[in-house]
């Protein structure tokens, strides 16, 4: 050390080992507070919540069974079509299939191109119906 700094490569040390004031902290509380009185706080808590206080039931459950996590979000159809528009969509898209079917037993063409669009708009349908 020179003139009151640490030398080029040397940070002083370890430092204060990461949650070691919320460990203080923590410490200092349970030496405030009796058994007794944790025990009425606890009492109080389940007594709120019982009575219907939203915010005391979701602190005793959150504390005694954990968060519960966020359901997964699932994205909205893209295309929203009417009932009418699905159904020709869907015979028009099943009509090509079997021409093109007809034209791949010829060998002139493969119909699996014409089979990803029906999955797609049969997926569309299936989402549109699920409420």
């Amino acid at each position: 050390m020179s003139n009151g700094q640490f030398l080029v490569g040397n940070s002083g040390g370890p430092g204060r080992p990461p949650g070691s004031q919320a460990a203080n902290l923590r410490s200092a509380m349970l030496a405030a507070v009796s058994e007794e009185q944790m025990r009425a706080v606890i009492d109080t808590l389940v007594w709120l919540a019982i009575a219907g206080d939203l915010k005391a039931c979701e602190l005793l459950l959150n504390r005694t069974l954990g968060k519960i996590q966020d359901p997964p979000v699932v994205p909205a159809p893209t295309a929203v079509m009417s009932d009418t528009e699905r159904r020709e969509t869907t015979a028009r898209i099943v009509a090509r299939l079997k021409a093109a079917r007809a034209l791949e037993a010829a060998e002139e063409r493969p119909a699996s191109e014409l089979a990803q669009e029906l999955r797609a708009v049969l997926v569309l349908n299936e989402a549109a119906l699920t409420p």
